[in-house]
């Protein structure tokens, strides 16, 4: 291969980010020295080597010395000099299937470091039980929270674009928009939730009767794990069905339950349901929202909290209160 072929080549890695031109100068001259070949520095790939991306044009002090990427020109010269390359930062979050929150570390120089960091930053909180869930590199992590708890994750070149992203991930799966939790840039330091114990999940379940003639509901609250809080509503309407006939219907994490009705329209048919969302307030808005997609009536009913223990008999069939204002 020519000296002009190895110039031409060492100048597309420097505009490419894969090599540093003080690194390629000196490979360059190695490179010369083995060929017995003399460097001469007034090429248009050497020139390049100390080139940067100019879109806008060339600025003070500027020449214009050859073209890019996609036609973008390169320009060398002026007072400042090639902008420095700093080396990649990485952050990483870790998460636990018993917390609806995460934990962050950033800064790091390795994908990996970074990785076993937030995975070691989570399980010093948790005890142990921890995962790598995502990871960035010169950019920002964002994390939503859906309905159910569940965490939807994604990354872009600065927060605002990551909280898009993560929204556009999460929102498709809930009736009300998502609500970003936080996020992270691959330059901060660490992030750890702020309450451990409102941030562990907790569990409540529905169950209903089988019996057509029985139109209650027997929801359990403020478990630890979802077969507890199964069992638990399940033993309730068991206990208080007619016919004993009971299955679990509904499970729900953390946030609060809104028991209503909706009303068809058409045939005026009264339809019991339940559904959950990670505030009081946000849980009535679904609800709403839900009966407004089905273009039928809503009666607001009962609102639970799932953190709190408890166990309460849903009755659909007690009078109707007044349909909510708008």
């Amino acid at each position: 291969m020519s000296i002009r072929l190895f110039l031409e080549a060492a100048a597309r890695l420097v505009r490419r980010g894969l090599m540093r031109p003080g690194f390629a100068l000196a490979w360059l001259a190695s490179a010369a020295l083995l060929a017995g070949v003399p460097i001469t520095p007034d090429t248009t790939a050497w020139a390049q080597l100390e080139a940067w991306p100019c879109p806008a044009g060339p600025g003070p002090g500027e020449v214009v010395v050859g073209q890019g990427v996609q036609g973008v020109p390169m320009c060398r010269g002026g007072q400042g000099g090639a902008p420095a390359l700093l080396p990649s930062r990485f952050n990483a979050v870790a998460w636990h299937p018993d917390y609806d929150d995460f934990w962050a570390v950033g800064g790091y120089l390795s994908r990996n470091a970074a990785a076993d960091a937030a995975v070691a930053l989570c399980n010093q909180d948790t005890g142990g039980g921890c995962t790598y869930a995502f990871g960035a590199e010169n950019g920002a992590i964002a994390v939503a929270r859906g309905w159910d708890s569940a965490l939807w994750i994604d990354d872009g070149p600065d927060g605002g674009s990551a909280k898009r992203k993560a929204l556009r991930r999460c929102n498709p799966n809930n009736l009300l928009p998502c609500e970003v939790i936080g996020t992270h840039g691959s330059k901060s330091g660490t992030r750890r939730p702020k309450n451990l114990v409102l941030a562990r999940r907790v569990f409540g379940a529905m169950a209903w009767p089988r019996s057509n003639g029985d139109r209650r509901m027997f929801l359990a609250t403020g478990h630890a794990n979802p077969d507890d809080a199964a069992s638990a509503a399940l033993d309730l309407c068991t206990r208080n069905s007619p016919t004993g006939d009971c299955g679990v219907q509904m499970s729900f994490t953390s946030g609060y339950v809104q028991a209503f009705r909706s009303q068809a329209a058409a045939t005026g048919e009264l339809i019991n349901r339940a559904i959950s969302e990670v505030s009081a307030k946000r849980a009535e808005q679904a609800a709403q929202a839900l009966c407004k997609e089905l273009k039928e009536k809503c009666f607001l009913q009962g609102n639970y909290d799932v953190r709190s223990r408890g166990l309460f008999v849903l009755d659909f069939e007690a009078p109707l209160p007044a349909a909510p204002k708008k």
